[in-house]
């Protein structure tokens, strides 16, 4: 993992963000998703391209060795509806 890390900093990324803590990469709201698509596509390269399991979220977080069911995904999509800075600790789902 430590080698994914320092290649997660070498992508330069402006609108995404890493949580190293919770392993995922958090967009940033405050900028149109159609600027982030090519940095969208950086990342789930580098990360296919190192064998890491990730997963997209209905709001636009990709979480790193996880995988969610459709019905996770449509909870966790209400729940960040609901409240974006809402603190979710994604091992219990």
């Amino acid at each position: 993992m430590k080698d994914i890390k320092t290649q997660i900093d070498s992508l330069n990324l402006a609108y995404y963000e890493f949580d190293n803590e919770n392993e995922v990469f958090k967009f940033n709201y405050e900028t149109e998703y159609e600027l982030a698509k090519k940095e969208l596509i950086k990342i789930t390269y580098t990360l296919s391209k190192n064998n890491i399991e990730f997963d997209f979220l209905p709001n636009k977080y990709i979480v790193l060795n996880k995988h969610f069911t459709l019905l996770q995904k449509i909870f966790l999509n209400i729940i960040f509806k609901i409240n974006k800075n809402y603190k979710i600790n994604l091992a219990y789902f």
